[in-house]
């Protein structure tokens, strides 16, 4: 079983797309690129489920990202090589603790 990292550079591809459909372009894109890589068809490439959000969050961003292929006879895997969604931003974590207070307010309000 072959394996592979491939660098994956979406911007150009998806610069002038409508946001709802940078994803969907960005997925036949990989595939094609993958498929060229690998020297096989198109419809023998499987995206594995961490690389599919992974390429949602990114397609969204037009970022560069990293997968690992691997080829297992005529077909290929196509796994993610980084972590599938970001952590949570410094603009999400006050929001986030905002939250979690005004819930322990209305706990103890409850309880009065």
């Amino acid at each position: 079983m072959a394996e592979q990292a491939l660098k994956i550079s979406l911007r150009k591809k998806l610069v002038g797309l409508h946001k709802n459909r940078r994803r969907e372009k960005a997925v036949d894109y990989l595939r094609e690129q993958i498929a060229k890589r690998m020297h096989v068809g198109i419809s023998d490439v499987k995206i594995d489920n961490g690389l599919n959000r992974l390429l949602q969050y990114k397609s969204r961003h037009m970022s560069d990202f990293s997968i690992m292929l691997s080829k297992d006879g005529s077909k290929v895997v196509a796994k993610s090589a980084e972590q599938a969604i970001p952590a949570a931003s410094a603009a999400q974590a006050p929001k986030a603790a905002d939250q979690q207070k005004k819930e322990a307010k209305a706990v103890e309000k409850k309880k009065q």
